[in-house]
């Protein structure tokens, strides 16, 4: 099996390793960009895990904050290696490090699309976590006052009725029998 070669002037080599360099810090951005995108998945399911069924909701944040930290501290070394290789007193001393920075950079971009996946297998998880959360929280809005709190503020603040439609109300009893005017009296 041949390998491709390919002569680059010293002067081309600079240009490289400098433009390789800037972009591996530019790649910093996309590693914060899923710190913060954990910070708000974590806040905006905080207050209703409650509601949602068979859901662990420290996965997907913490696997994302895994994700941002390493790529953000490869971006960082790797930018610092290659734009240090411009220079060719240095090259000899941070050269050996590029194959292990080839090897950290094809391991971000895993790790980011194995993270991209996760955010989309999540959202079908909550769906249908909430779906059936909402659904027994409906069934037990009459008999607890916690539930029914939690219910009546989550319908007020997002102005739903339900987990799909007012449906879901017709299919349970929801008026505690306290509240019903006895004929009989």
């Amino acid at each position: 099996m041949g390998v491709l070669s390919y002569n680059i002037s010293e002067d081309g080599r600079r240009k490289l390793a400098k433009s390789l360099g800037f972009v591996h810090w530019a790649c910093i951005l996309p590693s914060f960009l899923c710190l913060i995108l954990a910070l708000f998945i974590q806040i905006a399911i905080e207050d209703k895990i409650s509601f949602i069924e068979d859901y662990n909701g420290a996965v997907l944040p913490g696997f994302l904050v895994f994700t941002g930290f390493y790529g953000f501290v490869v971006h960082v070394i790797s930018g610092k290696v290659i734009y240090t290789c411009r220079i060719v007193e240095k090259r000899d001393k941070w050269g050996p490090y590029l194959r292990l920075v080839v090897i950290a950079t094809l391991i971000v971009f895993l790790v980011e699309f194995t993270a991209g996946i996760m955010c989309f297998i999540h959202i079908g998880a909550l769906e249908d976590g909430f779906d059936s959360g909402i659904k027994k929280a409906i069934a037990a809005y009459k008999d607890d006052a916690t539930t029914k709190e939690q219910v009546d503020t989550l319908q007020m603040e997002y102005r739903c009725c339900g987990s799909n439609s007012f449906h879901d109300w017709l299919s349970v009893s929801w008026v505690h029998p306290d509240y019903l005017e006895d004929e009989s009296r």
